[in-house]
């Protein structure tokens, strides 16, 4: 089964791809990994970034281990570096 989801992007992915949001279509279920490595099919200028990321739904982070069924949206947080 696959679901249209709205992700969310913010600090560097969403300075490298230019927007705060696209609607993606995900094949579920979907671990974390799956929807960064789907996204990074969809921007492969920007996989490296991706798979550095870490999503959240409903607003927290989600474990690795998380099994999806039914999303709507999810905010995609790329790593963020400060000094």
């Amino acid at each position: 089964m696959t679901q249209t989801i709205r992700v969310n992007y913010y600090a560097q992915l969403r300075e490298a791809l230019k927007r705060d949001s696209e609607d993606v279509t995900v094949a579920l279920p979907a671990r974390e990994r799956d929807i960064l490595d789907r996204l990074a099919e969809l921007h492969p200028r920007q996989r490296d970034l991706f798979l550095a990321s870490r999503i959240a739904v409903n607003e927290d982070y989600v474990d690795a281990r998380d099994l999806f069924n039914d999303l709507k949206r999810v905010d995609v947080i790329s790593p963020i570096s400060g000094g």
